[in-house]
């Protein structure tokens, strides 16, 4: 009775191994995708949620030229 458990066993893993090797092999490109994907959200510096107080311009851009703040 245990010699046909090690047999039944064996089988299934014999069975279940190429399985296994095709979902590693499906699954690895989709993980490097989706992971590449992600990379460019930073590549671009975030808009100016600032203002000066004075002329209204975003922080960063400067002043208008009447501002008193230039």
């Amino acid at each position: 009775m245990n010699d046909k458990r090690k047999v039944n066993k064996a089988l299934y893993l014999v069975m279940l191994a190429p399985l296994a090797l095709v979902a590693s092999l499906w699954l690895l490109p989709a993980v490097t995708v989706s992971a590449s994907a992600t990379g460019p959200v930073f590549a671009q510096p975030p808009e100016p949620q600032c203002v000066c107080a004075y002329c209204g311009w975003p922080c960063g851009s400067g002043h208008a030229s009447w501002c008193k703040y230039k």
